[in-house]
């Protein structure tokens, strides 16, 4: 599967920046797709319970951001709360790898025409949410 700016899922090394709901998204999303996926973020994972348990249940190896990771990549995908101007991300667009994010001006135009991204993230979010329903009704005997 190819998305607008010519960027082969299937195989291709995807690195997921930033590891809170859209960036578990774009993760799962990716490795749907065929992607080989690497998650980072920041923070260690044992400060992200959530992110450690869906990674560990999808089989996304995780790895604390560093510049290394960054490192023989085909496509970086980062999430909203990620500065895009990270020195990491500005030497991948260097290299010629896309770098794309749901704010991206460059592949907005991608995002908007998949919503690959934001399904994913649609997705985790309703499996988040309880089922509410609503009580049964109550029938009440007749007093005499």
């Amino acid at each position: 599967m190819k998305t607008g700016k010519d960027v082969k899922l299937r195989g291709a090394k995807a690195i997921v920046v930033g590891m809170g709901l859209s960036g578990l998204g774009a993760a799962r999303l990716l490795r749907e797709h065929g992607a080989a996926v690497l998650a980072t973020d920041r923070k260690p994972l044992e400060e992200l319970p959530e992110a450690a348990g869906k990674l560990a249940e999808w089989k996304i190896p995780f790895a604390r951001q560093a510049p290394a990771v960054f490192e023989n990549k085909d496509l970086i995908v980062i999430s909203p709360g990620v500065p895009a101007d990270l020195e990491e991300l500005n030497a991948a667009r260097r290299r010629g790898i896309p770098v794309i994010g749901e704010r991206s001006e460059e592949h907005t135009s991608e995002l908007q025409s998949h919503s690959f991204i934001s399904y994913a993230v649609f997705c985790l979010k309703k499996k988040k949410q309880p089922h509410t329903h609503p009580p049964p009704p109550t029938t009440h005997a007749a007093q005499p």
